[in-house]
């Protein structure tokens, strides 16, 4: 039996860090499962450490498969995870994630078997510095949400309905996550003007990117597309600066589209009886004609009937190009409405342009609807006054001489 020093008894009998683990496994020659390593001891001061761990197995996870703990010597090591006081031990990043509370703040001390990592060594990999960047981004949700579940990872958002989104991504959302952007991004809530305000745009936009997606998958659909995030949220803050709310833009929008339509069909439904009479003044009414062998008394009533036609004729082309003056009118006050879009919603322009080429399209429909007319109120007349001299051969020599 070996005794050995007080001193040595001490340092054996010391309280467990994680620090005292992390020096092991970095030293540690793992298997591909990373369960079983061998250690070649190279210092007395990492022979006690070994000691000390090994007689303190149930808290630091470590065993002695094989090989005596003397300076020199190689052992055989059995590694399980250290209690988690001590700190989280993971073979790969992806198992780190696993654990939903470190997907909402990062653990105090942990280490990555697979990339040889501890979260206090001086150098981190890029994914963790995202990580630690994606850990602020959730932090900036968390404020523009009702409230962050911890026990079930969730943002949960409180309006009309009850919005739940799981805090859901893996180590490959965090290595393809755009540091920069998600970075300038929070930089936009740094501000203490309308934070306030900011927070209830991002949470809406937040819940308006994730409402058609499934829920498991929606919060990875969010971070990887911040660019959207990004512009949606603007688009709703250069609105709440401008005075105005998105939604109530569209309002608006959609009520002036519904009395710019109806000024459009007003246009034509004025004079659609007018439109109904043109077959009856122009082709219908030559069929009152008859013929008429000299200037006599039907060729009197033939000329009544030709000059009636031509008077309406006349009358309802004047209605058409009035009710045409008004459609440009309408046109007018549709391309200063649009101009004035532009200019004052630049944001969404391109979210409400398509309401203005609606209303274009049906100002282009009512203008060929009318040349459309006119084009048979023209043959129509034409057609009269050809039957007129065609039934009263008279009336060319008493009209001309």
């Amino acid at each position: 039996m070996r005794f050995w020093p007080n001193w040595v008894k001490k340092r054996m009998n010391k309280k467990i860090n994680f620090a005292d683990l992390v020096n092991i496994y970095k030293q540690t020659k793992f298997n591909a499962k990373y369960t079983v390593g061998s250690l070649n001891i190279s210092t007395d001061e990492l022979r006690l450490c070994i000691i000390n761990i090994v007689n303190n197995k149930d808290e630091s996870g470590i065993t002695l498969e094989s090989g005596e703990i003397e300076l020199g010597n190689n052992v055989t090591l059995h590694f399980i995870p250290p209690k988690l006081k001590l700190g989280q031990l993971h073979v790969t990043f992806d198992d780190y994630l696993k654990n939903s509370k470190n997907r909402i703040k990062e653990a105090n001390s942990y280490y990555i078997l697979s990339e040889s990592y501890y979260n206090k060594d001086e150098h981190h990999p890029q994914h963790i510095i995202n990580y630690r960047m994606l850990l602020r981004l959730i932090s900036l949700f968390k404020e523009s949400a009702a409230y962050l579940d911890e026990t079930n990872c969730e943002l949960v958002f409180l309006e009309t309905n009850v919005t739940k989104i799981p805090i859901i991504f893996d180590a490959k959302n965090v290595q393809t996550l755009d540091h920069e952007k998600v970075n300038n991004f929070i930089a936009l809530f740094a501000q203490d003007t309308h934070r306030d305000q900011k927070l209830t745009i991002l949470a809406n936009t937040i819940k308006s990117m994730c409402d058609t997606k499934n829920k498991d998958s929606a919060f990875a659909y969010l971070i990887n597309e911040i660019p959207q995030l990004n512009d949606s949220f603007n688009k709703g803050y250069n609105l709440y600066v401008s005075g105005f709310s998105y939604d109530k833009i569209l309002d608006q929008l959609r009520v002036a589209k519904i009395e710019e339509m109806g000024k459009i069909h007003k246009v034509f439904s004025d004079i659609q009886n007018q439109i109904l009479g043109i077959p009856v003044a122009t082709l219908i009414v030559a069929t009152q004609m008859k013929l008429a062998t000299d200037w006599d008394g039907q060729a009197l009533i033939n000329t009544a009937v030709v000059l009636g036609s031509i008077f309406f004729t006349a009358m309802i082309m004047f209605v058409m190009f009035n009710q045409w003056q008004t459609l440009s009118a309408i046109a007018d006050e549709l391309n200063y409405k649009e101009k004035q879009a532009q200019t004052n919603y630049k944001s969404i322009y391109g979210d409400i342009q398509k309401t203005f080429k609606s209303l274009r399209a049906r100002i282009h429909t009512q203008r060929v609807v009318f040349i459309t007319l006119g084009f048979f109120v023209i043959i129509g007349s034409f057609l009269t006054v050809k039957f007129y001299f065609f039934l009263t051969p008279y009336a060319r020599h008493y009209i001309f001489g």
